[in-house]
């Protein structure tokens, strides 16, 4: 079927005009020579510039690792020089402080400071302090203790009592260690207490695993024992309970939580 034209409908109109103008001359080959070249000049200059853009960052890159070092080295060194002959890195920062907690034989410690190898830290009978230890432990410190501070992670107890919360999945370099004179005690990733008395030492579990060490023989003590050392060699053990009184002092001095 068609119009009034002739023309069949559905033959769009633009269509039939550039179907009736017939296909474009082609371009002098002159000229599109020269529209290829610059094309191709345009092209390479953008490719060199984004060539030397790249060789310009790695230069600045270079320059600035190597500035980097040197600051490392140099500070380093530097600091090697302020630094105290035998100075050593801290084993064990102070969290919380309650009443008289201070190095034996010396001053009053405070929130955030360090103690280093060696340290020896003291509670008064109003005293409760809780540290942080370098290889990742929480160390809490009853009233009237007595405790020093060794690599190792290595704890002198005097007298007094210390919780310690090492965890049971924490990945540490060492298993801490408490030397009393009644004997050692080893953590297996745990939460305990060692309380040294005048003539007993007692190693309460919470939780985990903790030995004790004396006279060539290991006691194991799981969680909810306590075991018990006399003075004259014998080794008891005896049920604890995992909450109530006996934990009290050591809630008491937990860290406070952050957020």
């Amino acid at each position: 079927m068609k119009d009034d034209s002739g023309s069949p409908p559905d033959v769009d109109p633009i269509a039939r005009l550039l179907g009736q103008a017939g296909p474009r001359a082609a371009a002098p080959a002159e000229r599109e020579a020269r529209v290829r070249a610059a094309v191709r000049a345009h092209w390479r200059a953008e490719v060199d510039a984004a060539a030397r853009k790249r060789r310009l960052a790695w230069a600045a890159a270079i320059v600035a690792a190597a500035a980097a070092v040197a600051f490392v080295i140099g500070r380093g060194w530097w600091s090697r020089e302020d630094r105290s002959p035998g100075a050593e890195e801290s084993i064990a920062t102070l969290l919380r402080a309650e009443g008289s907690v201070h190095l034996a034989g010396g001053g009053p410690l405070k929130h955030g400071d360090t103690l280093a190898p060696g340290g020896e830290i003291e509670t008064g009978q109003d005293g409760r302090a809780a540290l942080s230890l370098s290889e990742g432990s929480s160390l809490r410190l009853d009233s009237g203790t007595r405790v020093r501070l060794a690599a190792g992670p290595i704890l002198q107890l005097e007298r007094g009592s210390v919780y310690i919360d090492s965890g049971v999945s924490r990945a540490r370099r060492a298993f801490l260690e408490v030397r009393t004179k009644l004997g050692v005690v080893r953590d297996i990733g745990t939460q305990f207490e060692v309380r040294l008395r005048e003539d007993e030492l007692w190693v309460s579990v919470r939780e985990g695993l903790a030995t004790l060490a004396r006279g060539g023989r290991s006691f194991a003590a799981p969680a909810g024992t306590r075991l018990v050392a006399g003075a004259t060699g014998e080794v008891q053990s005896r049920a604890v309970p995992v909450l109530g009184p006996d934990w009290d002092w050591v809630l008491a001095i937990a860290p406070e939580f952050r957020i």
